[in-house]
C-alpha cells in the first residue's frame, strides 16, 4: 500500500488547532484527529489571507472555488470545482432570498497526493483559468503518477477533457481563447534508482534536491532548470515552441508570465529568450542604475534555461506556426522591476497591451543616458508599431503596476496601481497618437460589483462571503459541524535574539475546557 500522504497535506491546519480528549464544562465535543483530517479547506483562492477573492467569468456571469478535504477511510484527498451563479448571488444579497444559493459541483477529483505541496490548503486541482469565453475552465489535475495534466472542465454540462492523455509531462500556464489553447509544458522520466550500497558514490547534476533528499516521494527528479516548451493547439493542428534543438521556453518567464491568445485564436503573445545583448544594450538601465550587458551572465545564454538572462516578448503567429519578437527589447523583468508581467488583447485583436517591457533604442530618445521601460506598451498588429502609453516609474516610488486592459469600446485603457497599501484605477486615452491621463481615483472597494471572498486562517475555520458593496453575508459555511467542537487559539509572535536576528513562531493555545 501507498505510504500515508493525506495527513501530511494537511498536518499544518490539524497542528495550529489544538486538540483536546474531553467534551469539558462548555459541553462541546474535544476537535480530533479525524475532524482535522476531513475538514473542507478553500484551495482556490489558494491562500491564507483573509477577503482572498473567487475568480468571476469574463463574462460576469458566475464565479468558481476549489475546496478540499481529507478521506480518513481511502486515505486520499478530494478535491472539488464548485460554481456559483451570479444571477443567484444577486438575488439572495437584495434581500429577494433568505437561503443562500448552493455551489454547483462542477468536477472532482480523489487520490493520493504525490506532487509536491508547499502549503497545507493544497489540492490535486489547481491552477484554475476561466476561458475567454466563459463556457469552461481550464485547470491542472493531479494524476495518480503525480504528474500534472491539463484539463478542460465545461461549466454547464461538467464534460470533461484531458488535453495530454497518455503523456508523462507536466503542464503550466494554460490558456484558451478563439479556438486555440496553449500551455507550458515538460516531459517527466523517472531518475535512476539510487545503489543499495552507501559506499558508492552517485551523480546527482542536474536532479532536483527534492529528489536527491526523499527519492520515494518525489520519484521524477527533473533537473533545477527545466527545460520548457509550448505546446499551441487549434483546428489546424498542434506544434511546439520554440522550435530549435536545445532552446527552451524562458526559465524565468515559466513563473512570472501567461501566454494570451487574441480573440480570433489567430496569435498567441508569449515569451522568448532574447537572443543576444549587443553593446547597445548598455543604455538600458535596470532598477539599480546599471546597464544591462553580457558581464556575469550565463554562459547558457539563450537557451531558456538559465535565471539570469533576459527574455523578451513575442507574437506567435498561429496559422504560419512562427514566433517573433514583438519588439527587439527585453522585459523589465531581470532588471528588477516590479511591475507585473501581463499581456491583455483588444476585442477586435488587431492590438496589445504588455507590461514592464523597454522599447527599442531607435524608438525612443537616443540622447537619453539611460532608459528605463515602459509599465505599459502597446503594439498595433496591423502595422507593427510599437508605443509607450505610460513610462515606468522608479522602484522607489512603491508605485507599482497590477494590470493594464482596454477598456470595451478599444478606446481607453483602464489600468490599476498599487501605491503603498492603496489601490488607484487610471484612465489613459489617446489624441493624435498620444496618451494622456484622463481620470484618477482611489479604488473603493465597497462599492465594487458582486464579489466572493473567503476567510479561512490557522485558527479560522474555513467560510465563504458575498457582497455588493451594500450588504455582505455569509454564502457557505463547508463545516457546519465545527461549532460544535471546542477549538484552540492561534497567535503569531516576532521577536528578536541576542544575535539581532528576527525570529517568527506561532504560539497555539490549549482548547478552553
Amino acid at each position: 500500500m501507498t505510504k500515508p500522504k493525506c495527513c501530511c497535506v494537511i498536518a499544518v491546519v490539524f497542528c495550529l488547532i489544538v486538540l483536546s480528549s474531553d467534551a469539558g464544562a462548555s459541553g462541546k465535543a474535544a476537535f480530533t484527529v479525524k475532524d482535522a483530517i476531513e475538514m473542507v479547506t478553500f484551495s482556490d483562492p489558494y491562500t491564507r489571507s483573509s477577503d482572498a477573492e473567487a475568480q468571476e467569468s469574463p463574462d460576469g456571469h458566475g464565479f468558481v472555488v476549489v475546496t478540499t478535504r481529507g478521506i480518513l477511510e481511502t486515505n486520499q484527498l478530494e478535491s472539488s470545482l464548485w460554481y456559483f451563479s451570479r444571477d443567484e448571488l444577486n438575488t439572495f444579497l437584495s434581500r429577494k432570498r433568505t437561503a443562500a444559493p448552493e455551489p454547483r459541483l462542477v468536477f472532482r477529483q480523489r487520490g493520493v497526493p504525490i506532487a509536491m505541496q508547499t502549503n497545507s490548503y493544497g489540492s490535486l486541482i489547481t491552477d484554475v483559468r476561466w476561458s475567454s469565453d466563459s463556457s469552461s475552465v481550464m485547470a491542472q489535475v493531479e494524476q495518480p503518477d503525480g504528474n500534472l495534466h491539463l484539463f478542460r472542465i465545461r461549466i454547464a454540462t461538467g464534460n470533461v477533457k484531458d488535453l495530454t492523455p497518455g503523456h508523462r509531462v507536466d503542464v503550466r500556464a494554460a490558456t484558451a481563447g478563439g479556438g486555440t489553447v496553449a500551455y507550458l509544458f515538460k516531459s517527466v522520466d523517472a531518475v535512476e534508482k539510487s545503489p543499495a550500497r552507501d559506499d558508492v558514490a552517485i551523480d546527482r547534476t542536474g536532479q532536483s534536491l527534492y529528489h536527491i533528499l526523499f527519492p520515494k516521494s518525489f520519484p521524477y527528479g527533473g533537473p533545477v532548470s527545466e527545460p520548457w516548451r509550448l505546446k499551441i493547439r487549434s483546428s489546424s493542428g498542434s506544434f511546439d515552441l520554440p522550435a530549435q534543438p536545445g532552446v527552451y521556453f524562458p526559465i524565468t518567464a515559466v513563473h512570472s508570465f501567461r501566454p494570451v491568445i487574441s480573440p480570433d485564436g489567430h496569435y498567441v503573445l508569449t515569451a522568448i529568450s532574447v537572443p543576444d545583448i549587443p553593446t547597445s544594450r548598455r543604455s538600458y538601465e535596470t532598477a539599480q542604475g546599471a546597464g544591462i550587458t553580457k558581464d556575469g551572465q550565463s554562459a547558457l545564454g539563450p537557451s531558456g534555461r538559465t535565471y539570469d538572462w533576459p527574455w523578451q516578448y513575442a507574437l506567435v503567429d498561429v496559422r504560419k506556426r512562427r514566433a517573433a519578437p514583438l519588439f527587439n527589447a527585453p522585459t523589465g523583468y531581470v532588471a528588477g522591476y516590479g511591475d507585473v508581467l501581463l499581456a491583455s488583447w483588444s476585442n477586435t485583436g488587431d492590438r496589445v497591451i504588455v507590461i514592464n517591457t523597454y522599447l527599442p533604442i531607435d524608438t525612443q530618445d537616443a540622447a537619453a543616458h539611460s532608459i528605463r521601460p515602459c509599465a505599459i506598451a502597446l503594439y498595433d498588429v496591423s502595422n507593427s508599431r510599437a508605443s509607450c502609453v505610460v513610462k515606468g516609474t522608479s522602484p522607489g516610488k512603491n508605485v507599482y503596476l497590477l494590470s493594464a486592459t482596454f477598456a470595451s469600446s478599444g478606446a481607453k485603457i483602464v489600468t490599476q496601481w498599487l501605491e503603498g497599501s492603496k489601490e488607484r484605477i487610471r484612465t489613459y486615452v489617446s489624441t493624435n497618437g498620444e496618451w494622456y491621463e484622463l481620470s484618477s481615483a482611489i479604488r473603493d472597494t465597497a462599492h465594487d460589483s458582486v464579489r466572493l471572498y473567503l476567510h479561512q486562517d490557522i485558527d479560522e475555520p474555513p467560510t465563504m462571503w458575498a457582497s455588493n458593496g451594500l450588504e455582505e453575508k455569509l454564502l457557505w459555511d463547508p463545516n457546519p459541524k465545527i461549532h460544535n467542537t471546542r477549538l484552540g487559539k492561534g497567535s503569531v509572535y516576532t521577536w528578536t535574539d541576542s544575535s539581532g536576528y528576527t525570529w517568527h513562531g506561532g504560539l497555539i493555545l490549549p482548547a478552553p475546557l
